[in-house]
């Protein structure tokens, strides 16, 4: 039976929906607000033309307002490079915003937030799944097509981190790693001929949804310019699935919509309203607005249908992976030259153990060279002055590299999106607080990771480590949590709505739990799985 479907959001979760729903027949239909980039990139720009090319250059980093650049105090870290329209810390809803705990990242480009991911595809492992209420057997074959779609490239060979990780995708494709990293990653090997392994730390090749298959004309030619939008579409962002959906005869896209909640009669929803008050007709209704979005729109919908007489009400929780950057220098580059050739992401990751039972097993760390734009804010940091401090940086950048760690993070009462319906705007604060077993965490991952790398002849500088403000991660989750009952959650383990009975809700906020990997290729995987048995 062909049935029709309104996914509202074009991020990882949304297009994947679509897309599985496209191919068993239905008919599917994706309202979105959808803006578009005005300065797309010709497959021909490499890094270096870009920067030769004044007038495009300036429009391009720093925008036709300069509304690129950062300010003197700012925290760059989170921001670069400059160029990222896609990245906003204002959302396209007119709500009044309390965001002193909490500084959540938006996007309103067609594509959402993976728009500007770092392209790191590593699925949730069984220890990962926390509170899933499904199991990863049952999300195996999803995966699998998850992977696909994404077109991941990682270790043709297994390595220390294949047996972790239990990946259900052999990889066919490598990508190219920069000549710093793979001459760090055979030093590691070298290392362990004559010292035994670390049991606390595991190191392997990262795994990126770049296009790296022979034969294939979006195959990733290393132009430099992967943080600011590959002008090969190499890689993956929810556009490519959105081209695929295109396809279909039964497949419609429309934009410049701001849904603002469900209108439903006796728990079925008959329409979806926008912002001007306008209603579209639907049937079943998938929500991938994003953990954040979606939680609003839930909160609006259960006040607007009167399920709830509170004009103060607030989701179960928010869920956020907190970042740690720390600058690491390896003495076995020392003296070699500085390269910058091949991809911008990072080429090296790592697992660090954690015996803490509330949390994963493991917290992913990637460790970046400086191929890349991370420089920036780091030669602030360098205590000499502008002019020394250049002249201290060009000594050393060739050994400098940063280590990124994402911490899980798991329920707490105190985190947690509310919205005051009270005024004559709804206010939307956002409550968040780092937790005495995550600080615990972070201490224990940074020191087991600071002696592995010292192992290596790395040295790590943690008191130039950078944290970012709460919401900088913008792996946000938990929001509409996936629980065994309507007193506890919200969505069952089919994320189906207990309040709405044709909803599903299919992006991050569903996750009761979450692991410190990357959750776009997790979420596309879900949304697969739960639109496979629509």
């Amino acid at each position: 039976m062909i049935k029709k479907f309104t996914i509202i959001g074009s991020g990882a979760a949304g297009v994947n929906a679509a897309l599985t729903l496209l191919e068993k027949g239905h008919k599917v239909e994706i309202l979105d607000f959808g803006k578009s980039d005005s300065i797309p990139l010709k497959k021909s720009k490499t890094f270096k033309s870009v920067k030769s090319d004044a007038q495009f250059s300036a429009n391009f980093f720093y925008g036709a307002d300069l509304e690129g650049i950062n300010e003197p105090n700012d925290n760059e870290v989170f921001k670069y490079p400059v160029r990222r329209p896609s990245i906003s810390t204002v959302n396209m809803y007119d709500n009044e915003e309390d965001t002193r705990q909490f500084q959540p990242i938006f996007s309103n480009y067609k594509g959402g937030l993976a728009l500007a991911w770092g392209a790191n595809s590593i699925e949730f492992n069984q220890d990962d799944m926390i509170g899933f209420e499904y199991t990863k057997q049952d999300i195996e074959a999803a995966y699998k097509k998850a992977y696909k779609r994404f077109h991941v490239s990682g270790p043709v060979k297994d390595d220390d981190l294949s047996s972790l990780v239990n990946e259900s995708h052999k990889f066919n494709s490598s990508h190219d790693m920069c000549s710093a990293d793979d001459a760090f990653k055979r030093y590691a090997m070298f290392k362990y001929k004559f010292f035994p392994k670390n049991k606390n730390v595991l190191i392997g090749q990262s795994r990126l949804a770049i296009d790296n298959r022979l034969n294939s004309n979006q195959k990733c030619n290393s132009c430099g310019l992967c943080i600011w939008g590959c002008p090969s579409n190499s890689i993956y962002t929810p556009l490519n699935t959105l081209k695929d959906c295109q396809k279909f005869n039964n497949f419609k896209y429309t934009n410049n919509i701001k849904v603002s909640h469900f209108i439903s009669n006796n728990g079925i929803i008959e329409y979806v309203a926008d912002t001007s008050g306008a209603r579209y007709k639907v049937d079943n209704v998938i929500l991938a607005a994003g953990a954040i979005n979606s939680a609003i729109i839930l909160l609006k919908s259960l006040k607007e249908n009167k399920i709830t007489d509170k004009n103060l009400i607030r989701t179960a929780g928010l869920l956020d992976t907190e970042v740690i950057k720390i600058p690491y220098l390896s003495l076995s580059k020392m003296f070699k030259p500085f390269t910058t050739d091949k991809i911008q992401f990072n080429g090296l990751m790592a697992m660090v153990k954690n015996r803490n039972k509330d949390f994963p097993s493991w917290t992913q760390v990637e460790l970046l060279s400086l191929g890349s734009l991370i420089y920036h804010p780091l030669l602030k940091r360098i205590p000499l002055g502008v002019k020394n401090g250049i002249f201290a940086f060009n000594l050393i950048k060739n050994m400098l590299g940063v280590a990124t760690i994402f911490l899980p993070d798991k329920h707490s009462d105190d985190n947690y999106i509310e919205v005051d319906f009270s005024g004559p705007r709804d206010k939307v604060r956002y409550s968040y607080s780092s937790t005495k077993e995550k600080k615990a965490l972070k201490k224990d991952v940074i020191k087991k990771l600071k002696n592995y790398m010292r192992s290596l002849g790395s040295i790590m500088i943690s008191r130039q480590a950078i944290e970012a403000k709460h919401g900088a991660g913008i792996h946000y989750a938990g929001t509409i949590p996936i629980r065994a009952s309507k007193t506890t959650g919200c969505v069952n383990s089919d994320c189906k709505s207990y309040d709405f009975c044709n909803l599903h809700v299919v992006d991050g906020s569903v996750f009761p739990s979450l692991p410190s990997k990357s959750i776009t290729l997790n979420t596309a995987a879900n949304s697969i799985r739960v639109c496979e048995k629509l």
